[in-house]
């Protein structure tokens, strides 16, 4: 089941340094297990999958950065061919710890921060310090970014932030807008249009997409039978879910289970 933590901690008030940096393609294997000791990694991705580690599983997308814990047992699923940037790194032990997202999308700032790791390749032979600034850096930017993304998700209408809240609570049973609303102390179309305005998607399509979300991560990390994983996502009926999930990632619920790469992703949000 997904792990509540979205942060972590590590110390940036001190030049970390740097054991490995390079750009790596995994998928031989659908996933593989790694634990990097007194390390923490930074991951730039390139592809859908994901990462589990303490018992939370945290979804991985295109564009997205991602951080791992050192000592810590650390599985990731990839589909063929997934490439990602990854800096090994480890940091001084005295200093005021800051909050890392484990996974965060870094959007149209991506390619920058991609750039930013092949100067680090570039310099790290020879000279180890220039890339070592380049990496506190980098972290230091996917902090504030991370920052600056929860002060936008503060900034929702608190009608879209308490029917979220709701969503959250209640997916496993059918919703409608009307009790959404009703929750929210707004009316029916005004919560609609809030969610126009400040999501870009109708209320229903939110609820699609964290229905579809969930199933996809029981779909590929557990062992519940899909009539289970249907009812855990509020779909009671198989043959709805079934269609749900082929008309969502244009795969069947056991081609996704099995590790296909969905061909239209979830959304993040």
């Amino acid at each position: 089941m997904p792990s509540k933590r979205r942060t972590l901690q590590l110390n940036l008030t001190g030049k970390p340094a740097i054991r490995q940096v390079g750009l790596c393609i995994h998928g031989y294997a659908p996933s593989e297990t790694f634990r990097l000791h007194g390390c923490w990694a930074l991951h730039l991705y390139r592809y859908t999958g994901g990462l589990s580690f303490d018992g939370g599983y945290y979804p991985i997308r295109p564009r997205y950065a991602g951080i791992a814990p050192p000592d810590t047992d650390c599985t990731w699923r990839f589909p063929p061919d997934a490439a990602h940037y990854y800096v090994h790194f480890s940091v001084p032990e005295d200093g005021t710890p800051a909050r890392i997202p484990i996974m965060q999308d870094l959007g149209a700032s991506f390619d920058q921060f991609c750039a930013d790791f092949e100067y680090m390749m570039a310099w790290r032979p020879t000279e180890p310090v220039k890339a070592e600034v380049r990496l506190w850096d980098v972290l230091l930017r996917v902090a504030e970014s991370g920052r600056k993304r929860q002060v936008a998700a503060l900034r929702l209408h608190p009608a879209i932030q308490i029917s979220m809240s709701f969503i959250e609570d209640n997916f496993t049973r059918p919703i409608n807008v009307s009790e959404l609303a009703h929750s929210a102390g707004v009316s029916h179309n005004h919560l609609t249009n809030l969610y126009r305005e400040e999501l870009g998607c109708t209320v229903i399509q939110y609820i699609r997409r964290k229905r579809m979300d969930k199933a996809l991560q029981l779909l590929r990390h557990s062992s519940l039978p899909v009539r289970l994983v249907a009812s855990e996502v509020g779909i009671a009926d198989l043959q709805h879910f079934n269609k749900s999930v082929r008309e969502f990632f244009q795969l069947s619920p056991r081609a996704v289970r099995e590790g296909a790469a969905p061909r239209r992703p979830t959304p993040s949000r």
